[in-house]
């Protein structure tokens, strides 16, 4: 009875569920298409010596899911998460010793929040820190901090270290938002949101609000209006004036540092 279903089930199974390599030079396989369903497979790349490559999978004709990429070893090198054709998600990557490179998430290709690079030795010993956002669909570094082997800090830009708020704040009442800086370039420094959408776009120029600070430290205040979770959005800049125009207006230069913030609106007790 076993063999008669086993002979059933390949009966049943066509081309399309029957693995197609392609090959070296030599005759040794160096790609493998292996299906699992009408619309997923597995496809493997492979090095001469028989080892995997590359493991991806593809759903509908577009990398999806986790790949994992390997040294000649045999030992890991690097680890994706794919969805439709586009990253998305974790990646991390190792050193052939087998100690982690670097960590770092995509949003559709774009590499968004912490990223985090490690020097090939164990402990790890951070080589390179940033945080980036995407910016109208391109990528926008933050803020990043290089740092040599001993530890210390040999590049940075301006940096925010935290943002002291209140996750939740009663309706009517105001959120404020305290943000304490990190390695500030200029003396002056100014914070500004409005109604963003998660790519920074202002959709509303009228309804940015905004103040001025110190260097190290400046807060704002943004009334809660509307019951419910929010995530606010904005733009802090470290800068310095270079001119004042006859217009009013000013010459600038400076750090330009996206951010957000959640929290939720309460009905008032």
């Amino acid at each position: 009875m076993a063999f008669l279903l086993i002979y059933q089930f390949l009966a049943s199974c066509d081309a399309r569920n029957t693995s197609t390599f392609e090959y070296y030079s030599d005759g040794k396989i160096r790609t493998e298409t292996r299906p699992l369903n009408d619309s997923m497979s597995i496809f493997l790349v492979y090095f001469k010596n028989g080892k995997i490559r590359d493991s991806m999978m593809v759903l509908n004709g577009y990398l999806s899911g986790t790949a994992t990429h390997f040294f000649e070893n045999g030992k890991l090198r690097q680890r994706w998460t794919w969805n439709n054709g586009l990253p998305n998600g974790p990646s991390t990557t190792f050193y052939e010793s087998g100690n982690l490179m670097d960590v770092l998430s995509y949003k559709d290709s774009i590499p968004v929040g912490n990223f985090v690079k490690y020097f090939d030795s164990p402990g790890k010993r951070i080589m390179y820190s940033a945080n980036n956002v995407s910016l109208n669909g391109s990528k926008w570094v933050n803020w990043y901090v290089k740092y040599d082997s001993s530890g210390k800090i040999i590049r940075s830009s301006p940096a925010i270290k935290r943002i002291l708020a209140s996750s939740r704040v009663q309706l009517g009442d105001s959120l404020k938002l305290t943000f304490e800086i990190l390695y500030p370039e200029y003396q002056k420094t100014k914070v500004y949101f409005g109604d963003y959408d998660d790519e920074f776009r202002l959709k509303d120029t009228s309804s940015l609000k905004g103040a001025y600070g110190t260097k190290d430290q400046i807060s704002i205040f943004a009334p809660a209006r509307t019951l419910g979770k929010h995530t606010i959005r904005g733009v802090l800049e470290n800068y310095k004036v270079l001119d004042s125009l006859k217009s009013g207006l000013t010459k600038a230069e400076g750090k330009m540092i996206y951010w957000k913030y959640d929290y939720e609106v309460l009905p008032r007790n």
